[in-house]
């Protein structure tokens, strides 16, 4: 057919990347209500759209860890192990999935952003995506800051439904995904 690998991998992760943000989206708005108050203790059981995307997303970031493992020391092997940590110990926790549909809408249309940026290459293109890729930034830290408190929430309050590593968990990957996303 005339594709290299890299060509066919950047065809599968621009599929993720668009479909992963339509089901993150669609997650957060079926779940709109439980949003600011419970999408990191909320229980996975209770967010079955947020774990099908969740599931969605494991699939993709084990099938892609081989193709980026070629750039161990990239950002994008560093979110890719991330985003399989948080992934893992959403299942593990069973909480996290409701937090992490959030996180990968986010993430993702910033990934699509840039997608764009690559297909036009103008410079009005390139203040387009800067400006947008900031604001969605901006949100993503906003939407972090969110996500501690609701780790503080649960640290103060009596043993929930989660296992006790559980808000340690949330905050230390929240932050790191935080991060490397700024980076990006």
């Amino acid at each position: 057919m005339g594709h290299t690998v890299d060509t066919s991998c950047a065809k599968v992760s621009l599929v993720h990347h668009i479909l992963a943000m339509i089901l993150g989206l669609f997650a957060h708005w079926q779940y709109r209500e439980q949003i600011l108050e419970e999408a990191s203790f909320r229980s996975n059981d209770e967010t079955p759209y947020a774990v099908i995307l969740q599931h969605f997303n494991i699939g993709y970031f084990l099938y892609d860890s081989v193709h980026v493992a070629r750039s161990l020391g990239s950002p994008v092997a560093a979110a890719h192990v991330i985003a399989l940590l948080g992934y893992t110990t959403s299942e593990m926790a069973n909480v996290f999935a409701l937090a992490n549909a959030v996180n990968t809408w986010v993430t993702e249309l910033g990934s699509l952003m840039y997608s764009l940026y690559l297909v036009l290459k103008t410079p009005v293109a390139y203040k387009a995506f800067v400006g947008l890729y900031t604001l969605s930034r901006i949100y993503f830290a906003i939407w972090s800051c969110t996500v501690l408190l609701q780790v503080r929430r649960a640290l103060l309050a009596p043993p929930g439904h989660f296992p006790f590593w559980a808000p340690y968990c949330a905050a230390l990957l929240q932050i790191l995904l935080l991060g490397v996303n700024v980076a990006f």
